[in-house]
Formats: structure tokens, sequence, C-alpha cells
């Protein structure tokens, strides 16, 4: 059979990304924080294991590349790593003058699905929908090996599954692979379109329309269909399949920037219009544009009929469209960019998308070696015939070694789910958020991939809500209450409904007129 990739199952890209370091990394390694380091080590990493699409397989390779030869410890042979020139054309891994470490963080961690058994018992991490549906998530992992090999390892691993069966041949028993920033894209648009997070049903979809492990349905990006080769093609100018499309470097400035509080509003006409009170007053041609001597009704009736990007579009081009009040650019927003969702969604990012499987074994690494050494010298001092230690300084060691234990059992109390950076209605520059971000679309590569894996995650909802329809996916039996019920909380932030879902997030729609 051969090297096989599997594909993330909502977006239709590869899980062992690579990138190729420029030379200004090789010459002067930035500082980078230990969960970016561990990064820039694994995406070296996969570009060198590609053995598919490198540069000196294309013609006598570019000028500009160069060969970097190294012996790694504890191996007993010389690594060989590409670094690319600026036109080089290696597919090995996707060029870091094109796309910086930031960008791409998570872009090879994944999780997947998995059936429950009959023995299957809640967790206190477990989300709303785990512990309702059919259905929960495996741990996180940062390799997907080839499909003729063996099944992912996770770490942590969850419910005692550290192997989720990827490869199993029976559709009902095999688990659903997906980046864990792409299941966040999922949850939005899920609740954007049903007001629920219809996790029976995407698993329904997946059961009737994946082939064998892979990706069989025909992608809607000619970007993604580029790179599915046997090994992941990393073309040229396709750098935003691997962006973050959840923490998205320079979105989030926009939206700092564009965000007032109540002393920081710029004026109470500003302020006004954020609210939709502001009286249209006609505009007056100024000879340069010629749409200023519509009226304002005309322009307004133009850009309900319009789609994004024409909105946009328009509105860059003519100043007469761009000083329309605040309060119809918001709408503008919610209608035609339902993807940018801290405009209307306040669901929390799971913690799972927030960090890598690499990052979270390094950090239990950690921890043990420092709670194995206190407790070796805690140890040493007590058993230690030649120190005197007074019975209060005997309790006080006693106490800390219980201390350090409670805090080893209790490492997953900081998984903690992240806000997302809601935007109030009233203090949001709406113009200005749309304005800059139809402009700079294509320079920011997190905000172009959310926009693809939306438009990816619509369409597979559009195949969920034609199989509900035509009884293709069946209602689900709700998981035993006694198994999921939270008595601490009594509350639901999220929901599966046995039945086609209609049931809201807890305030996860606050503030949506889309």
């Amino acid at each position: 059979m051969g090297y096989s990739e599997v594909w993330c199952q909502l977006c239709g890209v590869g899980f062992n990304i690579g990138r190729l370091r420029t030379p200004e990394e090789v010459r002067d390694p930035p500082a980078l924080s230990s969960q970016l380091l561990l990064d820039f080590e694994r995406y070296t990493r996969n570009a060198r294991n590609n053995a598919m699409h490198r540069c000196d397989q294309v013609g006598d390779g570019v000028e500009g590349c160069t060969v970097l030869k190294y012996t790694l410890p504890g191996r007993p042979y010389e690594e060989e790593e590409h670094i690319p020139g600026p036109e080089c054309t290696d597919g090995s891994g996707y060029h870091g003058h094109r796309i910086s470490l930031q960008e791409m963080h998570g872009c090879c961690t994944f999780q997947c699905l998995i059936p429950k058994t009959d023995d299957w018992h809640s967790q206190d991490d477990d989300q709303e929908f785990e512990r309702r549906g059919q259905y929960y998530l495996s741990g996180p992992s940062d390799h997907m090996p080839s499909t003729d090999m063996h099944d992912p390892g996770t770490f942590p691993e969850r419910h005692d599954s550290d192997t989720p069966l990827v490869s199993e041949e029976d559709v009902n028993r095999r688990a659903m692979p997906f980046h864990t920033a792409c299941f966040e894209v999922f949850k939005r648009a899920s609740l954007h379109r049903t007001g629920g997070i219809d996790i029976h049903g995407l698993v329904g979809w997946f059961r009737l329309e994946a082939d064998h492990i892979r990706w069989s349905r025909s992608s809607r990006s000619e970007a993604v269909r580029r790179g599915q080769e046997q090994w992941w093609y990393h073309n040229k100018g396709d750098e935003h399949l691997a962006a973050n499309p959840c923490f998205v470097p320079g979105l989030q400035d926009i939206l700092k920037k564009k965000t007032y509080t109540k002393k920081t509003v710029p004026d109470d006409n500003w302020e006004r219009s954020t609210t939709g009170t502001e009286t249209l007053a006609p505009s007056h041609g100024n000879g340069k544009d010629r749409l200023a001597v519509l009226p304002c009704e005309l322009r307004l009736q133009i850009l309900g009929e319009l789609e994004s990007p024409d909105t946009g579009n328009l509105c860059l081009a003519s100043p007469a469209f761009r000083n329309l009040p605040q309060s119809i650019f918001r709408s503008i927003l919610l209608r035609t960019r339902p993807w940018l969702w801290e405009a209307w969604c306040t669901l929390p990012y799971s913690f799972w998308a927030t960090t890598t499987s690499s990052f979270l074994e390094a950090q239990n690494k950690r921890f043990s070696e420092a709670y194995n050494a206190f407790n070796a010298a805690a140890d040493a001092l007590l058993e230690d015939d030649d120190i005197d230690l007074t019975d209060s300084q005997e309790q006080e060691i006693l106490s800390l070694k219980v201390q350090a234990a409670e805090a080893h059992d209790g490492m997953d109390a900081w998984q903690k789910d992240v806000d997302v950076d809601a935007l109030p209605p009233a203090q949001t520059d709406w113009r200005g958020i749309f304005i800059e971000t139809e402009s700079r679309q294509a320079e920011i590569l997190g905000l172009m991939n959310r926009k693809r894996i939306w438009t990816d995650c619509e369409a597979i909802l559009d195949q969920i809500e034609k199989y509900w329809r035509e009884g293709a996916i069946q209602p689900a039996t709700e998981w035993p209450e006694s198994e999921w019920t939270d008595t601490e909380s009594g509350s639901e932030s999220e929901s599966e409904s046995a039945e086609r879902p209609q049931s809201s997030d807890e305030g996860a729609n606050e503030g949506s007129d889309a």
C-alpha cells in the first residue's frame, strides 16, 4: 500500500504539515516560548521527513537554496535540511518567510470523535456534548501515522483510549479525526445555523460520506486539492491552509484597536451611530465619487442586495458608502461574514484548541521531574539522622508533600476554556473592522483560512440537514442521565439533542441578528 496520509475530516488538510526554516532563522535562531519552540521542531522535522516534492527533484533546484547537514543526538546518521531561497519550489514544507510560527500554531494537532462503549463513564473535563451524546473526544495528538502503519497515539489519553481507531474498517467503530481548531469552527457554524452543536449529525455525515480513512468528498478549495497528494504538497501561495483560524495574529490586533471602553469612545455622535439612532443625511457629490449623489435610502438598499466580497469592494471604492452609520456596518458584518464570530458568538474556545499534545507532554514531564525531585529531597530530610528537625518542621514537610501530591494528581485543573474576544455592539468601530478586514484579508492568513473552513463546514451542514430530512441519520438515544449530570453547576454550555438539534448555547448567540 505504501505511505498514505489521513486528512482532516472537516477541512481536508493533512496533519503532518511542515515548515522550512528561513536563512535568518538558521543564522540567528529566534527567541521562542517553550510551546512555539516545540512547534518549530515539529514543523522542521515534518518537512525533513517529507519524501516527495523536494526542490532538487524539480530540475536543478533554485538559486539561493542551501542544504544544511548535521547529526542529531542519538542518531547514527547525518540529517539534511533544505533551507529555501526566495523563489524556492520545495513542497516539503511551507516557507518560513511566507508564514510565521505564530500563524501556524496548532496546525498538526488533532483530536477524534469516538463512539462510546457500554462501560463509558463521564470525566470532570468532558464537554456537555460528551456527557449527553453518543461520542466523546480523544486526547490530542500531533502526529498522524500513515494508514499502512498504526493508529495515532494521544497525550493525555482520555477515557482510557490512547490510540483512536482511525484505520478501523468498520465505519461504526471508526474514530473521526480533525484539527482541534477546525472543530471550533464547526461548533460555531452549527450554532449559527441551528442554535445547537450537532455532533450526532456530524458523525452521521462522516459515516455516510467518508471513504476508508482519508477524505473522499471533493473540497471546495482548489488549494486543498493541490495539496492532497500521497505526501502533503506544500504549494507556494497556499500557506493559509496551515494558519490557525481561531487565534489569528493580525485579526486580534484589529479587533483590539477597534474596540473602545465607555471612557475612550471617540465622541457622542460616534457612540449613537453604533446603536442606529442617527439620522441619515444625504450626501453631496464632490466630483470624484459619483455614487455620493445617491440618496442614503438607495445606498442602503444597494448594500442590502450585495453579497461579500462585493459589499467590501464597494465600500473600499466609494467614500459615500464608507461613511454610512456604524449600525449599518455591524448589520453587514453579521449578514455577510458570519465567520467573524467575535461579532456575535460568546462560546469559549475549548482548552484543547489552545495547546498541543507535545507541549502538554513536555509540561507533564517537567512537573513530574520537579515533583519527584521535591519528594526525594523531602524524604532525605526526614530520614537523615544528622538533621535535628522539630516536630513542627516535620509536619510542615509532610504537609508540603501532601500538597505536592494533590497538585500532581490534579494537573488537569488548569485546563480551562478560553474566552472569545467578543465585540460590544455599542463600543466597537464596526466600520473600521469591516474596511480593514476586507482590505487585509489576503495578508491575514488565519482569517483567510477561517473563511475557507467555515465554507466547508457550511457545506457539511447542508449535507447533514439533507440526511436528517431523508432519515439517513437516525435520532440518537441520549446517554443515561446519571452518567452526565453536572451536580455542581447544573449548567449546559453545549447541547446535542436526541432529535434534530435546536437548543441554544448558553449566551453563545448573544447579540446575533444574522
